[in-house]
């Protein structure tokens, strides 16, 4: 994932293609394969992301790890009615979630990739501040 974050991407990808060589069966896959949804997504190839993260997110519907990045492939794609089970599972999980809280913890070291995946979960219709409970 670190090498995602800087933006290097062909070598997350050689990393993760060599994980999933050493360690198929590997029961927390879906937290490894989530890093295939941020490659894909940051590379613009929404259409590989959105197919990896439907797959992946599958795996452990908990998991909102890889529901962001899912979700931000969706939203690049205008797919709104994919978006809205998919935005509604993960305020289940992370109900604080927001493009606010995703901006303020975020990992990414080229603002670029950082503005690419806060402007697919903004098309998704994730909420800029943290949504109060009602």
């Amino acid at each position: 994932m670190t090498f995602t974050y800087l933006g290097e991407f062909a070598e997350a990808e050689k990393r993760i293609n060599r994980y999933k060589r050493l360690s198929p069966l590997d029961p927390h896959a879906f937290f490894y394969d989530g890093i295939m949804i941020y490659t894909s997504l940051l590379r613009h190839d929404y259409e590989q992301a959105a197919t990896v993260g439907r797959i992946v997110t599958e795996m452990n519907l908990s998991f909102s790890s890889t529901q962001k990045p899912y979700l931000a492939a969706l939203g690049h794609l205008g797919r709104h009615a994919e978006c809205a089970p998919v935005l509604k599972r993960l305020l289940e999980i992370q109900p604080d979630f927001s493009i606010e809280a995703f901006t303020a913890s975020s990992p990414f070291e080229r603002q670029d990739d950082l503005a690419c995946v806060v402007a697919g979960l903004r098309a998704a219709g994730v909420p800029e501040t943290p949504q109060t409970p009602k």
